[in-house]
């Protein structure tokens, strides 16, 4: 504050003066322009689904190919929300992916046996029993045995906030 004081005196005694001296403000200098807050994130899903069982095993050998069938058993273990199913998928470490329901269908139900077999039920278990059998298949031209393979589901609870889980496992023959 002192210095502020004697520069400014110290102009005005010199102008005073008239020794031509003159005296010029400096505009202040805009603040940095503020970063936006960034946008809250997702609630997440109020039903939580957890993989209680999942197993694929060998089936057989047709057509030059292998033949695998997946077996699993979801659980939704929160008790506050059912769980709509949008997607199953099984993904292979050499990059194959297959998918028993796909999230766009043109019926609306795809590979579940009725719009209500995508849905599991708060506090409640499902099964690929809601699946059409033929949409359960695994096939490779190679023996999977011994091989990793991951499920993927994702899900939206009752207010359409989404959810995802998935579970690994190693083919059984």
């Amino acid at each position: 504050m002192k210095r502020v004081l004697v520069i400014v005196v110290f102009a005005v005694s010199v102008s005073a003066c008239g020794g031509g001296t003159t005296v010029s403000t400096v505009a202040p200098t805009p603040a940095a322009p503020t970063a936006a807050a960034p946008a809250p994130a997702p609630r997440p899903s109020a039903a939580t689904l957890a993989v209680s069982s999942f197993d694929v095993t060998f089936d057989n050998y047709s057509s030059g190919r292998y033949w695998y069938r997946p077996n699993m058993v979801l659980t939704e273990t929160s008790g506050k929300s059912s769980a709509t199913l949008q997607s199953i998928s099984f993904s292979i470490l050499n990059g194959d992916t297959y998918f028993v329901t796909a999230p766009v269908v043109a019926n609306g139900q795809g590979c579940f046996l009725t719009s209500e077999s995508k849905v599991v039920g708060a506090g409640q278990a499902w099964n690929l029993n809601s699946v059409y059998y033929y949409c359960l298949d695994i096939d490779s031209r190679n023996d999977l045995t011994g091989t990793p393979i991951t499920v993927a589901i994702t899900f939206v609870d009752e207010d359409g906030h989404q959810g995802t889980v998935k579970n690994t496992v190693v083919v059984n023959k």
